[in-house]
């Protein structure tokens, strides 16, 4: 089983909302991979029981450059009895699947919004290799700064399933849910 989050407490609660169960779940988990982390560090300690040389290490995880890697500790048995650093470079496609830079979100809703005529994975696949590094770097394209992505970038739930043209005009496509299930992984 896999359990993604961005806060350790998402699992642990708060110490005025603690979660029962988290201390249990992250207590038996064998395999933890850790980012860069902001705050406090207690909840590492009390919960994931990383030793002081280990939180040293966390603390000093480079920051993640988007879409190019990200740095990450392993951690490996229910008390920390193995580590490991390493980055992960995400392929352009991987990356655009899984951005949650709120500009990249939205250009990547309007994308799929605005390319019925490809299947699902050719608007992925064309997106990646336009912007194989994201748009973190680039300034605003035209399509932004003209509000065109800002208008179209979010498919209401009245949209899913509607008939569009294709930009020949000469077939229809029915927009899915896929193309918006997505919009909700994270990374």
């Amino acid at each position: 089983m896999w359990g993604i989050s961005q806060a350790v407490e998402d699992f642990t609660g708060t110490p005025d909302k603690p979660n029962e169960f988290g201390g249990a779940i992250l207590a038996t988990t064998a395999v933890k991979m850790i980012g860069r982390q902001k705050g406090n560090f207690d909840v590492l300690r009390q919960f994931l029981h990383l030793n002081e040389t280990t939180l040293n290490r966390v603390k000093g995880l480079g920051m993640t450059e988007k879409g190019k890697k990200s740095e990450f500790l392993i951690v490996i048995g229910e008390k920390a009895e193995t580590t490991h650093s390493l980055y992960i470079v995400p392929t352009p496609l991987e990356y655009w699947l899984l951005t949650t830079y709120p500009r990249e979100r939205w250009y990547r809703q309007w994308w799929l919004a605005t390319n019925p005529h490809l299947s699902l994975v050719e608007r992925y696949e064309e997106l990646a290799n336009k912007f194989p590094h994201g748009l973190s770097e680039l300034p605003e394209l035209p399509e932004e700064r003209s509000g065109e992505v800002g208008r179209l970038g979010v498919l209401s739930p009245a949209d899913i399933g509607k008939r569009s043209s294709t930009p020949s005009g000469s077939a229809t496509q029915t927009v899915t849910t896929a193309s918006v299930a997505l919009e909700g992984a994270s990374v």
